[in-house]
């Protein structure tokens, strides 16, 4: 090729290179630019002319990497491409070296923008991968057409699965709890098939059974963003966020539910909000109270003192401040309140939560304990009983007694003084053995929660006497927290019961003489006299067998009354029908009549009341049966309880029948009644008495023994005046009860 065809050739090819976009180059063996077109000149920041000639060792701002990259490449022959950062411009540079004959051809290419995309995509991706793992999230990708579901590493974390787990559609949807599977199953067909976006509040199964709420979003997309193509979405655990709505929810349903008023105040002691039970309450709808001072309600004398508690609210935050005030309601009028102050420590909220109550009730509570306190106290002071106070404490267990007051009057009995035993045992006080008998009452309260009540002997030394002592629990919160003794004097009661006794033991014993010493010899004359009778006209025979018959019947009443006027110990359930039937058998009744008004059952003991019913139907049928109904002097007669022969007894069976009825008479009450000539009122008082007689066959014992029997059961008796005019018997105290079989009636 002749000289002017290689210029030729030069000059075309530089023409076409300057019609390239990117830069070209061209270097020689040496690294010297040979041929620059104005698109690498311009991406190197010089001019064509500026760079041919030049080294590439000063176009790269003293980068060593490209020229011995470029260096490498010549040596080598082998192509290469690699990137260069030039600092000075902020432009990334994609250099392409091709080896040749006379160097290398070099082309030059900004990837500026495309390095941008790939940092941002870095930045995205580092970003997805830190934000997975903070905030529970993950990205999922369903491809259709391969019926291929991916995964994020967050969306395996949050099912509980390894990074290695790969799911199908329908493993997928069978990690939703059973209650949602058809709502998710839904969702993706919809999406697939008509290109519904979906946006769901589910929860899922984990693999260790622990259910979890997510939020999962879905909706079709193609690579170029157009609609359809594959499904992709996001999956995030919103556990907490759930349970903090449902928490939430709590809280909102408790202040709009609570009997007390909660309220907002800001630091201005405006109110920002209150809730439904301000209406409640007081009759104040809330949202009337909303932008009005906190204090407009509160009365005058007491707002100043509200006033300093908000402040000191206000300066102490997480720190809760209570005020009693007087609030003003609805209908004008005032009520006591309470209000407990606290400024949220977390600075959620600027200014006070305020939750307050009605404490009208709590404050006349309190009153009634004042007052109620103070008459215990005039009690404790005031009484004539010794009264003590036991605190109980517990250690190891088993309780302690410690005391901890004395009344004035126990310690003026006693000798004893609250400052000489408060805090001391009762050992410490009583000695040894004295205190450990108190200590057994003590306990025996303690653990059975009752009252109890005894006599004791146990006295601080040198102090004589003896004392019935009732013990009462005082329970608080569940346990025993004290013991209230009150101990009465009753040394002379203890000693008049012992004289008694005393004397109940000479009357047995007078009873006892009574008994064989004069009914054996009485028994012996009465008999010999019936037989002198029998076989005598002797007008002294008489006289002597109606003495002796009065004797007897003397001895038998002066018995009854010795042993049956004790009181009654044991009682059963009697049926005053077949009391009243055995009874009225053992009586000469001649035609007298007995009606049982009432069929029911009474409590006592069966022999001495037979003593009781015995005497009242002899004396009704007695008089009934020999006296007119207005022969007064004679109408009571106080026969024995015995079915003795009575010389001297005359019932006329000519004479007028008498009716004698029995009936229930109230609650605790029954009645025996007669038609005869009843009782004149002065001599009702006294026809109770001992030796009260009207006919002169009588003992005058019969309705003593009456009383006893009656006042041994515990019961009283007076006597009245029937509907008929006749005698009527009241008893009162009776226990009594609806009639039920008695299988004893009849014996």
């Amino acid at each position: 090729m002749t000289r002017e065809d290689s210029t030729e050739s030069v000059l075309a090819l530089c023409d076409a290179l300057e019609r390239v976009t990117d830069g070209v180059a061209a270097l020689d063996a040496d690294l010297r630019y040979t041929v620059v077109n104005e698109a690498a000149a311009e991406l190197l920041g010089r001019s064509p002319d500026e760079l041919e000639g030049t080294t590439v060792s000063g176009s790269f701002g003293g980068d060593t990497d490209v020229e011995e990259r470029l260096e490498t490449a010549m040596e080598t022959g082998s192509r290469t491409t690699f990137e260069h950062y030039d600092a000075e411009r902020d432009r990334w540079l994609e250099i392409r070296a091709h080896p040749d004959e006379g160097g290398l051809s070099l082309a030059l290419i900004d990837v500026t923008e495309r390095k941008g995309r790939e940092r941002e995509l870095e930045r995205q991706e580092y970003l997805f991968d830190s934000v997975q793992g903070l905030i529970d999230v993950g990205m999922w990708e369903y491809d259709p057409a391969t019926d291929r579901l991916f995964w994020s590493d967050g969306v395996r974390a949050i099912h509980g699965v390894d990074d290695s787990y790969e799911p199908t559609v329908s493993e997928a949807i069978d990690f939703y709890h059973p209650d949602d599977r058809d709502v998710i199953a839904a969702a993706v067909e919809d999406a697939l098939e008509h290109g519904e976006r979906f946006d769901l509040d589910l929860r899922i199964v984990r693999t260790d059974g622990e259910i979890r709420d997510v939020r999962t979003h879905g909706e079709v997309v193609s690579a170029d963003g157009q609609s359809g193509g594959v499904l992709r979405g996001a999956f995030q655990d919103i556990t907490e966020r759930k349970e903090r709505e449902r928490e939430l929810e709590r809280v909102r349903a408790f202040v709009e539910n609570s009997s007390d008023t909660i309220s907002v105040v800001d630091e201005d002691g405006v109110i920002q909000y209150s809730s439904a039970a301000a209406y409640q309450e007081g009759g104040v709808p809330p949202e009337s109270l909303v932008d009005r001072s906190a204090f407009e309600r509160i009365h005058p004398d007491d707002r100043a003192e509200a006033e300093r508690t908000f402040e000191r609210a206000l300066a102490n935050p997480g720190e809760k401040y209570v005020c009693q005030y007087r609030g003003r309601q609805a209908d004008g009028s005032w009520v006591w309140l309470e209000s407990t102050c606290v400024r949220p420590a977390d600075g959620d909220i600027e200014g006070l939560v305020v939750v307050t109550r009605d404490i009208a009730e709590r404050k006349r509570r309190a009153q009634e304990r004042r007052a109620l306190s103070e008459e215990y106290e005039a009690v404790f002071e005031n009484a004539d009983d010794g009264i003590f106070l036991v605190d109980v404490e517990t250690e190891d267990g088993d309780p302690v007694f410690r005391y901890s007051r004395l009344n004035p009057s126990h310690e003026e009995r006693t000798g004893l003084t609250t400052a000489a035993v408060k805090g001391r045992t009762p050992r410490e006080v009583l000695g040894e053995d004295t205190g450990r008998v108190a200590e057994t009452h003590y306990r025996r309260c303690v653990e059975t929660r009752s009252a109890v009540t005894y006599d004791e002997s146990v006295t601080p030394p040198d102090v004589d006497g003896v004392w019935q002592t009732r013990l009462a629990p005082v329970v608080v919160d569940g346990e025993v927290a004290r013991v209230v003794g009150i101990a009465r004097d009753v040394t002379e009661r203890v000693e008049h019961e012992r004289e008694l006794r005393r004397k109940n033991a000479r009357l047995d014993e007078f009873a006892s003489v009574i008994s064989h010493d004069i009914r054996n010899p009485l028994s012996v004359a009465l008999g010999r006299v019936q037989l002198l009778d029998a076989g005598s006209e002797s007008e002294h025979l008489p006289p002597v067998l109606r003495s002796l018959v009065r004797i007897e019947a003397i001895v038998d009443d002066t018995l009854t009354l010795a042993r049956h006027g004790e009181t009654v110990a044991e009682t059963e359930p009697i049926s005053i029908t077949g009391l009243a039937g055995q009874c009225w058998g053992t009586v000469d009744v001649a035609d007298a009549i007995l009606e049982v008004d009432d069929e029911f059952t009474l409590h006592g003991d069966r022999d001495r009341l037979r003593h009781v019913f015995e005497n009242l139907f002899r004396n009704s049928v007695e008089h009934g049966s020999t006296s007119s109904r207005s022969g007064a002097d004679d109408s009571v007669d106080h026969g024995s309880t015995g079915s003795r022969p009575d010389a001297d007894d005359s019932v006329g069976h000519g004479e007028p029948s008498v009716t004698v009825r029995v009936g229930r008479l109230g609650d605790d009450g029954l009645y025996v009644a007669d038609d005869g000539p009843g009782i004149p009122e002065p001599e009702r008082e006294t026809v109770f008495e001992p030796g009260h007689k009207s006919s002169a066959g009588g003992t005058g014992f019969g309705l003593t023994i009456v009383r006893r029997i009656v006042e041994a059961h515990g019961w009283t008796v007076t006597a009245a005046e029937s509907e008929t005019g006749g005698a009527r018997f009241e008893f009162r105290g009776v226990d009594i009860e609806d009639a039920v079989d008695d299988e004893t009636s009849g014996d």
